[in-house]
């Protein structure tokens, strides 16, 4: 489910930062419930109840927390869903805030991390944290909830260098985080980003190296319907990004 009507944080591997209008508004916690309600009626009637649903489309859930946290109490309150799972890029002051004491928490969490030091994170995501002062905070938001780290993968994060890198940065942190998801690109319309060459290398080292870890790797479920980050949205509103079977990919 989206948070957002577009987003403002610019990241360079998804979709919606290059359409014409990359933020609209923050969507009402009754908008998000009555999107969860028709997906769920569909869903109901083919397959059963829903399992859970992720605030992983269009927008951070970090940046419309308000709304996303009444909506996620309606969708559990109701049975709609049995579990909300919510997908950022994690700022440090949003973390800090979960940390507080009884503050709701959704099911599960999967955090963005795509570079081992703040200046090649900022490549993917231009107004991220540095990853070795965020990191800490995730890893307390962790002992509270299951945490994913994703990392998608494309010519600027997977040199040999960079194996090194992230597994210094990593180690300390064996045991804390659910997993390591190590995510194809999927190139879109108006990036910079490139896939990586050197994928099938870099996830063996990273799965050798990374002792403690549990790493996997996150090839496309979407490659067909082009829904990777924003790309559905951009594909309904004709915003122009490409049909060519190269620039589909991974949600």
């Amino acid at each position: 489910m989206s948070a957002q009507a577009g987003c403002r944080y610019g990241c360079t591997h998804c979709a919606t930062t290059f359409a014409r209008t990359p933020f609209v508004r923050n969507l009402q916690a009754q908008e998000i419930v009555a999107a969860v309600e028709q997906v769920e009626v569909n869903v109901r009637a083919e397959q059963g109840p829903l399992v859970w649903v992720d605030f992983a489309g269009v927008g951070d859930a970090a940046a419309n927390w308000a709304h996303v946290t009444s909506a996620a109490r309606t969708i559990t309150g109701r049975e709609l869903a049995h579990e909300v799972k919510v997908t950022s890029i994690a700022p440090q002051a949003w973390v800090r805030s979960l940390l507080k004491p009884q503050v709701w928490l959704p099911n599960r969490f999967m955090f963005s991390l795509h570079g081992a030091d703040a200046a090649q994170r900022r490549v993917v995501i231009p107004r991220a944290d540095d990853p070795a002062a965020v990191l800490p905070l995730w890893a307390t938001a962790a002992d509270l909830r299951p945490v994913v780290l994703n990392y998608v993968l494309c010519e600027h994060n997977t040199r040999p260098e960079d194996e090194a890198a992230l597994t210094d940065l990593l180690t300390p942190y064996a045991g804390r985080f659910l997993l390591l998801r190590l995510s194809s690109f999927n190139p879109v319309q108006g990036s910079p980003l490139r896939p990586s060459t050197r994928e099938t290398e870099f996830i063996a080292a990273l799965s050798s190296k990374l002792t403690g870890w549990t790493v996997a790797h996150h090839s496309s479920a979407g490659r067909a319907t082009a829904a990777a980050c924003g790309q559905l949205r951009a594909s309904i509103l004709q915003l122009g990004t490409s049909a060519d079977a190269v620039t589909h990919g991974i949600d």
